[in-house]
């Protein structure tokens, strides 16, 4: 796996580098006396996890390296991958609470971080400085490991064909044995499961685009912030960059009109810009620039945050659509949590950002209380339903996004300004197979919006779709909101 590129860690910054998470986690275990407990010496080929045993650990390598190995129904070992310092092993076992899915062998002496799983959870509460360091390494072990899901898609094309013979054959049993109509159901949702997956596979390419394309702006962006030092006063841009509090439309374009008044010789462009910015950090200037190419050193500052967020996001995404393509596919039931919809939205709609070129979007997101459920689940939701509308315009209308709070229920609307739903299919819009895409380029098995209605109903809410009169189609979801949930 190639190690994360660590970029120079300057005040503001939230991407630390793995050899100083790795350090800060070594010199908390030195400190709290963890280190004789917790740390542990493997020589060359001593099994560090064992492969079908039940995990009840998790680790992080400290020094050294490890092979991860798996083992064939014919018995034949394979090496599956090799892992180093600031790499976690266990994470599945860990997060799914079962047995070892591969095994952990030590390629040479090798230096570990283990902890019991109950003992982990508690670990980090009772040394929060262990939680953000661990959390970021957690977070690139999975990144590394999402990269494999090309592999793994292979899998799900080979599966996908055994799985439609499998569906053939299950059809002639049941016209033969007389089976009833619910068998049929069952075993027809068997058969689907293949391409459902596929389906799901395919959404990750949104956060996954996002990550390529911003990581390009910011590779150029900060080489210009390596100057940057605690005491520089655009630190504090850079910062509230990575805070990600943006003003809704309306408010940027009347933000923007205002500071035209104020910079007759600033350019639209950099007006516009500018608009995103808190406006105490533009009111707070002892001497602000008057000219487009003086307020480029505060405005990259500012804007590296935001891609840095976007990132941020976008890696917390993909961790969550795995977890739920996993429980999609195994049953279960994941812990609920408050989820703060707001965020998601404003998330969604900049991970997006690049299907609405040439769109005019209006968001209207209120101050909303907090809903019982699955961030990532919701998230997709959001996802499904704002690229559907910015499909139904094409390069040219205006997208609205509306969410309040009303009678105790949280209630997005999203409407767009394109050819509308078919009125014959309102009703049957939400049933699997549904589409209104052409065949070709676009994901068009039409699975998005019955997926997304499940969801909806998963967390107790109502999904409802329509035409609006003066054209388009409206989306409008409601939720009950955490501290008023309907029995």
């Amino acid at each position: 796996m190639k190690p994360a590129k660590d970029f120079p860690e300057k005040s503001g910054s939230r991407t630390p580098g793995r050899e100083s998470l790795v350090a800060a986690v070594e010199k908390v275990c030195a400190k709290a006396g963890l280190a004789e407990q917790h740390i542990h010496t493997f020589t060359s080929g001593k099994v560090i996890l064992g492969e079908g045993k039940r995990g009840g650990r998790i680790g992080l390598i400290l020094s050294g390296t490890a092979s991860l190995l798996k083992r064939t129904e014919e018995g034949e070992t394979v090496h599956v991958d090799t892992v180093g310092r600031g790499e976690m092993i266990g994470l599945l076992s860990y997060f799914a609470r079962e047995i070892n899915f591969v095994g952990v062998h030590a390629a040479a002496d090798t230096r570990v971080f283990l902890v019991e799983w109950d003992t982990f959870d508690t670990l980090q509460e009772d040394h929060p400085e262990l939680a953000e360091p661990i959390g970021h390494l957690m977070r690139d072990t999975l990144m590394g490991r999402y990269r494999r899901l090309v592999r793994i898609h292979l899998d799900v094309a080979r599966l996908n064909q055994e799985l439609a013979a499998e569906r053939s054959e299950l059809r002639e049993t049941i016209e033969e044995l007389g089976h009833t109509r619910s068998r049929l159901v069952n075993q027809e949702k068997l058969a689907m499961l293949g391409k459902i997956v596929a389906g799901l596979a395919h959404e990750l390419n949104n956060p996954v685009s996002a990550i390529a394309r911003n990581t390009d702006y910011l590779a150029d962006i900060l080489q210009r912030l390596v100057g940057l030092d605690p005491g520089d006063p655009r630190t504090r841009w850079w910062a509230h960059g990575g805070d990600n509090r943006t003003l809704d439309t309306r408010a940027q374009r009347a933000r923007a009109a205002d500071l035209a008044k104020r910079f007759p010789k600033v350019s639209r462009n950099t007006l516009r810009r500018l608009a995103a910015v808190p406006a105490d950090l533009v009111d707070n200037l002892p001497d602000p620039p008057t000219t487009d190419d003086a307020w480029e050193d505060w405005l990259l500052p500012f804007e590296a945050g935001r891609f840095l967020h976007t990132l941020r996001s976008a890696s917390n995404r993909i961790a969550r659509l795995v977890r739920s393509l996993k429980n999609y596919t195994r049953p279960g039931h994941e812990a609920l949590e408050s989820v703060d919809v707001a965020t998601g939205l404003r998330d969604t709609l900049l991970i997006l950002a690049h299907h609405f070129k040439g769109l005019e979007v209006v968001a209207d997101i209120g101050d909303l209380p907090s809903v019982r459920g699955n961030a990532g689940e919701l998230n997709q939701v959001w996802t499904n339903l704002l690229v559907n509308a910015s499909e139904a315009m094409g390069d040219q209308g205006t997208l609205h996004l509306r969410a309040a709070h009303e009678d105790g229920e949280v209630r997005v609307t999203i409407e767009d300004t394109g050819h509308g739903l078919p009125q014959e299919k309102v009703d049957t819009i939400f049933e699997p197979h549904f589409t209104t895409k052409a065949q070709g380029g676009q994901f068009g098995l039409g699975l998005g919006l019955s997926i997304a209605r499940e969801i909806i109903q998963k967390h107790s809410g109502t999904i409802r779709a329509e035409n609006r009169p003066e054209g388009g189609a409206r989306f409008t979801v409601t939720l009950p909101a955490e501290n008023g949930r309907r029995g």
